[in-house]
């Protein structure tokens, strides 16, 4: 990543990010490597949970997928699990995305995503932090960048979150923020989605299903620049047995993950991937508490 210079950006640079600057306890500067332009463009987090379930995977997918098509700039950690998902997905689209390090900018945690930071800059992303050359990664750094990753965004969309997670520290500083927080509803026996659950029970966030529930309530803001919501064709293509048996059990109608594996006969582990591809596909939707439906 050397071709990719270290730029310092003081907080009284022109090149500041402008909603960064409103939050409280703004970094002082920052220093980054890649396309600078997209600290001025429109941009919502996606966060979640380091150790993903299959459903999360999907989700993920799914509302990455919708909204790089609005336009969005996708900001996210470089964490494994949702955050690497987000920024994978961001690309696989053509989509442009940024990582907020919390460690120096000259060292990329964890190692074993350095290429996915290589892929980032090589396809007109962006890394930051607030942690210059050299500086050695303390632990309460990592919770610290958060705020960066919220402040840098319109929103910040919570796709799986255990009742402690580092994600809803991001959901929290958002809504500090006066910024919008959006949150994928569960089922209430799924742990991963405690978080969640907590954080719409609270009132501080709000439930979505799909990327155009996020688009509709961002559109109210005259002042972003988002691509029109256009209404999309599809057509699935069954690639295996899977597949045709769960397309034919799906319906307008929900279906639970149970449902499909008693009325089919196929395994669990069939099941999931074949619902994963059509979530994938933009075929199904998860409405919450594992129930999908057909949208088309």
């Amino acid at each position: 990543m050397n071709e990719h210079p270290i730029i310092r950006i003081e907080k009284d640079s022109y090149q500041y990010p402008k909603l960064l600057d409103e939050i409280k306890r703004a970094p002082k500067q920052i220093f980054a490597k890649g396309n600078l332009e997209l600290l001025h463009s429109t941009c919502l987090s996606i966060v979640g949970t380091r150790a993903n379930t299959i459903e999360g995977k999907a989700n993920t997918l799914h509302f990455t997928r919708g909204l790089v098509s609005y336009g969005l700039t996708i900001v996210s950690g470089l964490a494994f699990g949702i955050d690497a998902i987000a920024h994978e997905v961001t690309l696989d689209c053509g989509g442009k995305t940024i990582a907020v390090l919390g460690n120096g900018i000259d060292h990329i945690q964890p190692r074993y995503h350095e290429g996915l930071a290589r892929r980032i800059l090589k396809n007109g992303g962006l890394i930051i932090s607030e942690y210059g050359p050299g500086q050695p990664s303390h632990k309460h750094h990592f919770p610290a960048r958060n705020r960066i990753i919220s402040g840098v965004s319109i929103g910040t969309l919570i796709i799986e979150a255990p009742k402690k997670s580092g994600a809803l520290i991001t959901a929290r500083r958002a809504f500090e923020q006066n910024r919008d927080v959006f949150v994928v509803p569960g089922a209430l026996s799924n742990s991963k989605m405690k978080g969640n659950l907590n954080l719409l029970s609270s009132d501080s966030a709000r439930l979505v299903q799909t990327p155009e529930d996020i688009i509709t309530h961002l559109s109210h803001q005259p002042e972003l620049l988002l691509k029109p919501m256009v209404k999309k064709e599809i057509t699935p293509v069954f690639e295996t047995r899977a597949q045709k048996n769960v397309w034919r059990l799906l319906s307008k109608s929900p279906k639970s993950m149970n449902d499909l594996i008693m009325e089919s006969d196929l395994s669990f582990s069939e099941v999931a991937v074949a619902v994963t591809y059509f979530e994938i596909k933009e075929c199904i939707r998860n409405i919450g508490y594992g129930q999908f439906i057909k949208v088309i």
